[in-house]
């Protein structure tokens, strides 16, 4: 229930914009976006809004900054930037990244584990340690 009023109301202030930066009859398909006076004069071209979304930036595996524990069975998109952080280093040897924490991410990063002593461990979980030595 609160998600339909989520909409409604997301949907209404989309329709509120919208006849803000065009006008009502434009926004709504009645007429078009060029009015032509009587006269025949001249024109008056009403040219809409374009609010354009940022355009998001992908952070590569050198900037991304691990922040929370990982473990087998996880899908997320840290998992993916890991991934992609062992495949770097050669050890993630999956055709691609899915983000999904499987046995073959869990070898890698036993592996990457065992390549990196400072950790001290070697179990597969991407604990305070692993990430701090990936976040270096």
């Amino acid at each position: 229930m609160k998600k339909n009023i989520f909409v409604k109301a997301t949907l209404a202030s989309l329709s509120l914009v919208l006849i803000s930066a065009v006008g009502f009859d434009t926004a709504f398909g009645y007429g078009s976006s060029s009015t032509r006076r009587s006269s025949g004069s001249r024109s008056k071209v009403i040219k809409p809004l374009v609010i354009e979304a940022p355009v998001p930036q992908v952070l590569g595996a050198e900037n991304f900054r691990f922040l929370v524990n990982l473990r087998k069975d996880v899908n997320s998109s840290d998992v993916k930037e890991l991934q992609a952080r062992l495949r770097k280093e050669g050890l993630f040897t999956f055709p691609t990244d899915t983000g999904y924490f499987g046995p073959v991410t869990f070898a890698a990063v036993k592996a990457y584990q065992t390549a990196h002593p400072s950790i001290g461990y070697i179990n597969g979980f991407v604990g305070p340690l692993t990430r701090a030595e990936l976040n270096k």
